[in-house]
């Protein structure tokens, strides 16, 4: 059978019609507002068996002509992708009904690029320079050295692919159990935006979580960012729970520290990794951190990640007690990668940090920025006394945890739900 403009018309219409209070955001679902949803799902349900009749057009074009008919393909198959995650993430992404539409969207989407070509990928090395629009250079580099991990979106304009979206992530060695992941990084090329890009990136990504067994997603970004609106309707698109926080970050600029009779009082002890060669500054790093029980992505980085002349551990007897490990990334920013200690030792890591600070003011800019993570109270207070009003960065942090018990119905008791009400 085939979709006419006339019959596109109606999709669209039907579509719209969809953007009803009761969908236009995540449904506050309670027991007693089932009714209201069902009837809301049974709209989508009629607009995607509308879709599926478009779709069986655009293949056969498609196949009859492949060179000039993948932009529409593409359009077609994402209008589809989208409003099956519309359907997930109102109901919830890791409800069982919701998890049933992210794996169709995710079938869909592999439908189109078994028939025409990628349309969401992995990013790497290979393939990288696609999204030089949609990320900057400290994020480029965190990917290829396994940082970060990271998919893009790929969408077609006048017969050129692009990448026009990413999502970066990754897992905080301390919630490995639990499997926690942190979203890094979600852009769009402003060129490509409104065309469900976000979210065809979120689904993704949720629906990966969800088959490796993670239940647990955060993401954070400053109230200061321009898109910082747009990214909280999508994080409360997808039923994330938002809340104001600050950055446990401190971002310190290398011209502001003045407490130098603090950090000369407290660097005693600290030894620099660049009195070491590679080979042996690297086995004493992952031997340390080895003892500290931190499994991080410092054991996959190439030789020359560390930032040596920054980087300091303090020993007692044969015993590395204390460390920080350094990295200068390409905006010339001076990142932690790691600051902690052996238990019973987190005395000494005001000894290493006085040490890397120190070197940071003796040989960087003025201008330079050192991160420095701020995760016990004490150290926040010695910080704040070398380096005031380096802290107060607001965040907006999002939290997708599992969905309320009432909310964990099946596809067939939903199902059977709308047949009811009809």
């Amino acid at each position: 059978m085939k979709t006419n403009k006339y019959e596109k018309a109606k999709i669209k219409s039907l579509d719209e019609s969809l953007e009803t209070e009761a969908l236009k955001e995540p449904v506050e679902l309670t027991p007693e507002s089932f009714a209201a949803f069902i009837s809301a799902q049974r709209n989508a349900l009629l607009v995607l068996q509308k879709i599926d009749l478009y779709l069986d057009e655009c293949i056969a074009t498609f196949e009859k002509n492949k060179r000039n008919d993948r932009e529409e393909a593409e359009g077609a198959y994402c209008y589809k992708i989208g409003l099956l995650l519309s359907v997930a993430r109102r109901f919830h992404p890791f409800s069982p009904y919701g998890l049933k539409f992210l794996k169709d969207a995710v079938t869909c989407r592999q439908e189109f690029e078994e028939l025409v070509g990628p349309l969401i990928t992995p990013i790497t090395g290979n393939n990288i320079d696609l999204f030089a629009t949609v990320l900057n250079e400290d994020l480029r580099e965190d990917i290829l050295s396994g940082r970060r991990n990271a998919i893009g979106a790929l969408r077609t304009r006048r017969g050129t692919i692009y990448g026009v979206g990413i999502l970066a992530w990754h897992m905080e060695p301390e919630f490995m159990e639990g499997k926690q992941l942190i979203i890094d990084w979600l852009f769009v090329n402003s060129r490509f935006r409104q065309r469900q890009v976000a979210h065809q990136l979120m689904g993704e990504f949720l629906f990966r979580v969800a088959a490796t067994g993670g239940t647990h997603v955060t993401a954070e970004f400053s109230d200061q960012i321009p898109e910082k609106q747009t990214m909280a309707y999508i994080m409360n698109a997808w039923q994330f729970e938002l809340a104001a926080g600050i950055d446990r970050d401190a971002v310190i600029k290398v011209g502001n520290v003045t407490g130098y009779t603090v950090i000369e009082k407290n660097k005693k002890g600290a030894c620099s990794l660049s009195s070491l060669d590679n080979k042996k500054g690297n086995a004493l790093v992952y031997s340390a951190l080895r003892d500290f029980g931190y499994e991080g992505f410092l054991f996959r980085v190439s030789d020359d990640y560390i930032d040596r002349e920054h980087s300091y551990y303090m020993k007692k007897g044969d015993s590395v007690i204390s460390m920080i490990v350094m990295h200068k990334t390409p905006s010339g920013m001076l990142r932690t990668e790691y600051l902690g200690a052996m238990p019973g030792q987190e005395e000494s890591i005001h000894t290493v940090l006085s040490a890397m600070l120190e070197s940071a003011v003796l040989t960087g800019p003025d201008d330079m920025l050192v991160m420095v993570p701020v995760d016990a109270e004490e150290t926040g207070e010695y910080l704040a006394e070398i380096c005031p009003k380096q802290f107060g960065m607001y965040l907006v942090a999002g939290t997708l945890e599992k969905p309320a018990e009432y909310m964990n119905a099946t596809y067939e008791e939903m199902e059977a739900l709308f047949e009811e009400e009809e």
